[in-house]
């Protein structure tokens, strides 16, 4: 490529022969800066999933164990009537996750039973978490049941 100085001062190409070779390192550039984004925008998207992935493992270990949702302290043992009487709204308010949204389904394997905890605001790119429960009706009759947190970012 040739650069001379002008007349009036200024650097830069003189002739139409240093326009393709200009065109090509402006192009080249231009697919460094993209390749660069793509790789950035992958690895923090990467990093986001990771993190609601924990927090939704996170979210059901504790479920598993406070005494909102379990019979008289005996972790991953749910309660039946507590399941019935407890709104999201109790829930939120426990578990409030800052900069997270979530929801809770947990299913009776035995009957099909189903109870469950949203918010009228899912996003659809959500974390699940499935725990395998069982669920207490009584001294005599203990069901195995599932249940699922779903986690996503606000």
């Amino acid at each position: 490529m040739k650069t001379r100085i002008g007349n009036s001062g200024q650097i830069g190409p003189m002739s139409l022969e240093d326009i393709f070779p200009m065109t090509v390192v402006i192009i080249i550039v231009f697919v460094f800066i993209a390749l660069v984004f793509n790789a950035l925008g992958g690895h923090l998207e990467r990093r986001g999933t990771e993190s609601t992935q924990k927090m939704a493992i996170e979210l059901s270990r504790i479920l598993c164990s406070r005494s909102d949702l379990i019979y008289s302290g005996k972790a991953g043992l749910l309660d039946s009537r507590k399941l019935t009487s407890t709104t999201y709204g109790d829930l939120s308010a426990a578990y409030n996750v800052t900069g997270y949204g979530f929801s809770i389904e947990i299913e009776d394997l035995r009957t099909g039973a189903k109870w469950t905890y949203r918010p009228a605001d899912i996003k659809e790119n959500t974390a699940s978490k499935a725990s395998p429960v069982a669920i207490r009706y009584s001294a005599d009759s203990i069901h195995e049941g599932l249940m699922k947190v779903a986690v996503w970012r606000r």
